[in-house]
């Protein structure tokens, strides 16, 4: 377990498909960053899938790796199909849909990653993606992953709060999507650290090609074949004091 001196911010984050611009909003804030690559994988979530542009109806497409996994994998455990070429088919959809986009090039070594990555499960995936997306937007903040450190705990909310003391945390930035499970297991009302609800919401931009209104919650590809690394840089650096305490985001009622 680590000592503590100064203060230190944690963020943990289940590695995601190339997430939204949030993600990046946690990690830029953040002293240091654990990704929880031993928690579960969920195929409802946006572990194996995110949202790109699209030119339909509803301004946006599904892309989705086609995971193996049995009830229980953790993101180490889960795989990938063998009889798909999602690679191929994921590098194409990029391709196809932000060439027309100013920054496109900058999604290059992105689209190297996916086609010629030596990669094994989906934690490895998403977790090589993000920290070439780290260099790409130029974030510096530390990194490890849940399966480096010996952890005992086994109920949720108690692994949380036991990566938190390993780590010499002081505060933890909780991610919005939290919130809802802290509440339901409760005990957070006493712990020795303090508590940052995100309450980032991503700002409109420019789409290429968009007639529609602005589509938001994309995928970080979209936001850098739009903005560029720079331009996300800067809205991400922008938003820098987007938080609310734990007591004012459990406290908004909800209709």
């Amino acid at each position: 377990m680590e000592t503590q001196n100064k203060p230190k911010a944690v963020s943990l984050m289940q590695p995601c498909y190339f997430p939204w611009l949030g993600h990046f909003h946690l990690w830029l804030n953040a002293d240091e960053i654990v990704w929880l690559d031993t928690f579960q994988y969920s195929r409802s979530s946006f572990h194996s899938r995110n949202r790109i542009a699209a030119n339909n109806e509803q301004g946006w497409q599904w892309l989705t790796v086609p995971v193996t996994n049995h009830l229980g994998d953790s993101l180490r455990e889960a795989t990938f199909s063998a009889t798909s070429n999602w690679r191929r088919k994921h590098v194409q959809t990029i391709t196809m849909q932000y060439a027309r986009a100013p920054f496109h090039a900058e999604l290059g070594p992105l689209l190297n990653f996916i086609a010629e990555g030596t990669f094994t499960n989906l934690a490895e995936l998403n977790v090589g993606l993000l920290e070439r997306l780290g260099q790409l937007l130029g974030i510096t903040v530390p990194t490890r992953r849940a399966s480096s450190l010996e952890l005992k705990a086994q109920d949720r909310s108690e692994r949380v709060k036991e990566l938190l003391r390993v780590t010499g945390a002081t505060t933890y930035l909780v991610a919005r999507g939290s919130v809802d499970y802290m509440q339901s297991d409760g005990g957070w009302d006493a712990v020795p650290f303090n508590l940052k609800v995100q309450n980032f919401t991503g700002l409109p931009y420019p789409q290429v090609g968009k007639k529609k209104p602005f589509v938001s919650h994309l995928s970080i590809l979209d936001a850098v074949a739009n903005l560029g690394a720079v331009g996300v840089s800067q809205l991400l650096h922008d938003r820098s004091s987007d938080w609310q305490t734990f007591a004012e985001a459990t406290s908004v009622k909800k209709p």
